[in-house]
């Protein structure tokens, strides 16, 4: 959409939410300042997200993924409440080589980020913004799996009960021992939305008695498990 404002003419960023287009920000036609308006425009063509009003660097990265990322907050959580979806968070840093491979991959893929956006609400942290996130998931990705690092990528629930925890994954179908992002959000959907209480009560189950059988139950089951982990939603 063009704006004029200031004797310029700024196209206004706009997000696409299940098919609609919402603004990111009501621009008034009587406003005289033009800074904040030009910080939220961009050429024609060009996607953006929620990400573009945050302060963190490494956040303001992803802002023009296809991605619908949400930083982390309550109004994340209460999305993929009213959707009933799960949420994929990624957590990553600006120096850290592996995140921008898995943002080029796969976040900046459109066939890549329209699975994503249909199967879960999305949330980007920064850990060096939010150290207590990273913590906590790190730390129960670290004691399930013995190995850790960065992207690190979970899958919980709406009321922040982990699924799967994983670091880097490749974006179509399987490489390097890891499930690619495509088959994983396709099995989670799918477990979601037909065997939903099979799928908490196991990734319960798997904490509370060890990875292996988590694992055991994720072949079984036909889901990907190299690279990735069910545990404790109490955690």
């Amino acid at each position: 959409m063009l704006v004029h404002i200031a004797e310029k003419m700024y196209l206004c960023l706009y997000y696409a939410d299940e098919g609609k287009i919402v603004p990111i920000v009501q621009v008034s036609a009587t406003t005289n300042k033009a800074s904040k308006i030009e910080r939220m425009c961009v050429m024609a063509g060009q996607t953006t997200n929620r990400l573009i009003e945050e302060k963190s660097p490494y956040l303001r990265q992803h802002a023009h993924n296809p991605v619908n990322w949400y930083p982390w907050g309550e109004e994340a959580f209460l999305e993929a409440k009213r959707r009933d979806v799960p949420i994929l968070l990624s957590v990553g840093y600006s120096t850290c080589h592996w995140c921008h491979v898995m943002e080029r991959e796969s976040f900046a893929d459109e066939t890549v980020a329209t699975a994503l956006n249909a199967a879960f609400v999305c949330i980007k942290v920064d850990r060096e913004e939010r150290p207590d996130i990273d913590s906590v998931y790190m730390n129960v990705c670290q004691a399930l799996t013995g190995t850790g690092g960065w992207p690190l990528t979970i899958i919980m629930t709406p009321d922040k009960h982990p699924l799967f925890a994983a670091t880097y994954l490749p974006p179509p179908r399987s490489r390097y021992g890891r499930p690619g992002l495509l088959e994983l959000s396709a099995a989670i959907s799918e477990a979601w939305q037909h065997r939903r209480q099979e799928l908490i009560e196991r990734a319960g189950n798997a904490g509370a008695n060890g990875t292996n059988k988590g694992t055991e139950w994720a072949v079984e089951h036909g889901y990907p498990a190299q690279g990735l982990c069910l545990f404790h939603p109490n955690l």
